[in-house]
């Protein structure tokens, strides 16, 4: 093994030669100088490349993306991507002509960029799953109530789904994958398991919602939609035969409104920086729509909860978890959560 020094002598090229989004392409021309062959001149690459030969995402993919096409090129080469970058992506290949080329291994790069052999993952391309081997859950429990808010979210998310384009093989694969989903939804749904349906439900709205907003990324606006719903949810006293309910539409209540508050959105500027943080503020929105559903599913009836008895205990449980010195931000975020909802008297 040895070291190697590589100098692009192009002064015009090479300040978009930097970072680790350009040690894939660095790895390619270093192979291509030691087998003495050119890259094609149609294509260009971004991608980090590890010590074991794997392609790893890259920031900035679809400002990436946009300049491939300013450049003049067809091909941009990219790690393999998640739905919604393929969503992001596509935009560009319909409107531009571009074609992006997924690989996994530096190999498979090289092997497209030196000699122009297509690699095996194939672009665009999404796997339906199955329905799910689950046996019937019988339960007794009183769950009738909350099957249809269940029912409520997957109807939320089809009607979202319903908007997807379907004007070419790609987006209409993506359409079809997604109505896969709730077809295995409702299926999860008639076996009794109503949270299960609900969370991807919940899930692919979120993502699907996102992606119809890919051209018109307006996050003051989704920003102060999601302020008028939290501002509009009804109050409730809790009773005997509800507070499970209103327990968790303020849980999801509280999430929103933290979400929001630590969502910036004047600091993203370029577009797949928005489309990350309208992804963040659709969980907002999500979390007041159920916490709406669950506050409108239930009466108020029964003797009225005082909720002041669970007050010792809960002190009690917030002083524990904080000396459990917590690691990771999703616990830290549930702790700060049930302060203010400590301090709420919640």
């Amino acid at each position: 093994m040895c070291d190697v020094l590589i100098s692009i002598e192009d002064k015009d090229s090479a300040s978009y030669v930097d970072g680790p989004s350009a040690s894939g392409a660095i790895s390619v021309l270093t192979k291509g100088i030691l087998e003495g062959k050119l890259p094609r001149q149609d294509a260009v690459m971004t991608g980090a490349v590890d010590v074991y030969g794997n392609v790893v995402p890259v920031g900035g993919l679809f400002e990436k993306a946009k300049a491939t096409v300013k450049s003049g090129k067809t091909y941009l080469v990219t790690p393999a991507n998640l739905v919604f970058e393929k969503l992001l992506l596509l935009q560009l290949k319909e409107k531009y002509g571009l074609h992006v080329i997924e690989v996994s291994r530096i190999d498979d790069a090289a092997k497209f960029i030196l000699y122009g052999k297509e690699p095996e993952i194939a672009n665009f391309s999404l796997e339906n799953r199955n329905l799910p081997n689950v046996t019937e859950y019988n339960s007794n429990s009183g769950l009738d109530v909350f099957k249809n808010i269940s029912l409520s979210v997957i109807e939320l998310e089809n009607s979202s789904i319903n908007q997807l384009s379907d004007s070419n093989n790609e987006s209409a694969e993506i359409k079809s994958y997604f109505k896969n989903e709730v077809s295995i939804q409702l299926y999860l749904l008639d076996k009794g398991y109503y949270f299960t349906a609900a969370n991807e439900a919940f899930l692919n709205y979120i993502d699907v919602s996102t992606i119809l907003q890919i051209n018109d990324l307006n996050l003051k606006k989704k920003y102060n939609q999601i302020n008028s719903c939290l501002s509009n949810l009804n109050k409730k006293n809790k009773t005997q035969n509800d507070f499970e309910y209103l327990i968790g539409a303020d849980l999801r209540e509280v999430w929103a409104k933290q979400m929001l508050q630590r969502t910036d959105i004047e600091s993203a500027e370029l577009v797949e920086d928005k489309y990350y943080v309208y992804n963040d503020l659709m969980y907002a929105d999500a979390w007041c729509f159920i916490s709406e559903q669950l506050r409108n599913a239930t009466d108020s009836s029964g003797i009225q909860m005082n909720e002041s008895s669970l007050k010792e205990m809960a002190s009690t449980l917030i002083s524990y978890a904080e000396n459990l010195e917590l690691k990771s931000d999703d616990s830290k975020e549930h702790l700060e959560n049930s302060k203010i909802l400590f301090d709420q008297e919640k």
